[in-house]
């Protein structure tokens, strides 16, 4: 839920930018829609930054949604990891984190890591901290004026 809260938030941020009642500002479907495959969206992130004229607040939000980019990447991976199931020896059961490697000289090798429960409560945390920055820069940004 933090996750899905962040990326709207971040629609918003760029919907905003360069500051409230600018011609240059956007709707947030319309950022939404460009911005939904982030693999892809880095051009029109860029261009929606150069439009703020603040260092500091351009700066501040590039490294809001590279966080979110991070984060959103470490989250699909830790979640999908979270609904695979190992069975150990004993036959208890347990989460799996996969990693495959393949050594010179060597066949590949699998290797499982447990995702715990504090791994998500975690990512849980970093969002919502996230979020609360998101929520400050977007403020900062739509109450600066044109000359900032």
């Amino acid at each position: 839920m933090q996750a899905a809260r962040a990326e709207q938030l971040i629609f918003s941020l760029l919907a905003s930018i360069p500051f409230d009642g600018s011609e240059f500002q956007c709707h947030p479907g319309e950022v939404e829609l460009k911005v939904r495959n982030w693999d892809k969206s880095s051009i029109f992130i860029s261009s929606r930054l150069s439009l703020l004229v603040d260092n500091r607040s351009r700066e501040r939000a590039a490294d809001a949604i590279d966080r979110f980019v991070k984060l959103k990447d470490y989250r699909n991976r830790v979640i999908h990891d979270a609904v695979e199931v190992g069975i150990d020896m004993d036959g208890t059961t347990f989460a799996l984190a996969v990693e495959y490697r393949r050594e010179k000289g060597s066949g590949s090798s699998v290797y499982c890591h447990p995702v715990g429960a504090h791994q998500i409560a975690d990512l849980a945390c970093q969002f919502y901290e996230l979020t609360k920055d998101i929520e400050a820069i977007t403020h900062m940004i739509r109450h600066q004026s044109p000359c900032e």
